[in-house]
C-alpha cells in the first residue's frame, strides 16, 4: 500500500512538474514574441523618424532652391535697370531739361521706380516661400507626430493582443496580422513577424496586401486572409 501510494505521487509530481514546464516554456516563448514585437515596433519609429526627417530636408532645399533664384532674379534686375539707364544717358546726352512724355528720357527717369517696383514684388515672392515652407514644415511635423503617438502604439498594442488570442487555436499558417507599407510589407503569420519573400514552416509568403496574404508552396499559391483559418497546404 505505501509503495502505491509513492508511485501514486510520483506520477503525480510528473504531471505537475510537466504542465510546469510546459506553462514555463509558452510563456518563455510568448516572452520572445512579445520582444520581437516591441523589436519591430523600435523599427518602425526610426523608420518614420527618417522619413520625416528626409521630408523635411528635401522642402528646406526646395524652399532655398525658389529664393536663390528670387535673388538671382533681383540683381539682374537692378544691373539691367541700372546698366541700361546709366548708357543711354551717356549715349543720348540727357541733360536736366524737361523731356517729352513717353521719351527715352522719360523711360530711364523712371528706372528707379521699376526697379523699387520690382524689387517688392520679390520680397512679396519671397515671403510667400517662407510661410509656404512653415505650413508645409508643420504639416509635415503633425504628420510625424500622428505616425509615432497614435498609429504606431495602436500597431502594438493590436500586435501584442493578437498574442493572447493565438493561445486559444491553433497558430500554424494563421494570419493574425498585417502591417502593410509599399517599401517592406510584414505579417503575423504563426506568431511571428514576416516580410514578403520570406519563408514560414517551408511556405513561401510571396506577396502581402493590405487585407490578405499570398502564399507558395511547390508551385501553388493561394491566399488567405487575416484570421481565416490555415488551408491544408500548411499540413
Amino acid at each position: 500500500m505505501k509503495k502505491e501510494s509513492i508511485i501514486s505521487a510520483f506520477v503525480i509530481m510528473v504531471i505537475f512538474l510537466t504542465a510546469e514546464s510546459k506553462a514555463t516554456g509558452e510563456n518563455q516563448a510568448q516572452q520572445e514574441q512579445i520582444k520581437q514585437i516591441e523589436n519591430y515596433i523600435s523599427q518602425q519609429q526610426q523608420k518614420i523618424e527618417d522619413y520625416y526627417a528626409d521630408r523635411l530636408a528635401e522642402l528646406e532645399l526646395n524652399r532655398d532652391a525658389e529664393i536663390g533664384l528670387l535673388e538671382v532674379a533681383d540683381k539682374g534686375t537692378f544691373s539691367t535697370l541700372a546698366a541700361q539707364a546709366k548708357i543711354a544717358e551717356k549715349v543720348l546726352g540727357i541733360k536736366e531739361a524737361p523731356k517729352p512724355k513717353g521719351s527715352i528720357e522719360d523711360w530711364i527717369d523712371k528706372s528707379p521706380r521699376r526697379f523699387a517696383n520690382v524689387q517688392s514684388l520679390i520680397a512679396e515672392a519671397k515671403n510667400d516661400v517662407f510661410a509656404g515652407h512653415d505650413r508645409d514644415a508643420t504639416r509635415i511635423e503633425k504628420q510625424k507626430s500622428y505616425a509615432l503617438t497614435v498609429r504606431l502604439p495602436e500597431l502594438e498594442e493590436r500586435l501584442k493582443e493578437n498574442l493572447s488570442v493565438e493561445k486559444h487555436q491553433p497558430t500554424v499558417g494563421l494570419v493574425s496580422g498585417i502591417v502593410y507599407s509599399e517599401q517592406k510589407p510584414a505579417a503575423i503569420i504563426g506568431g511571428k513577424i514576416v516580410y514578403q519573400g520570406e519563408t514560414a514552416n517551408g511556405i513561401k509568403i510571396a506577396r502581402i496586401y493590405r487585407d490578405r496574404v499570398e502564399f507558395e508552396k511547390n508551385g501553388k499559391k493561394w491566399e488567405q486572409k487575416v484570421r481565416e483559418p490555415a488551408k491544408a497546404h500548411w499540413q
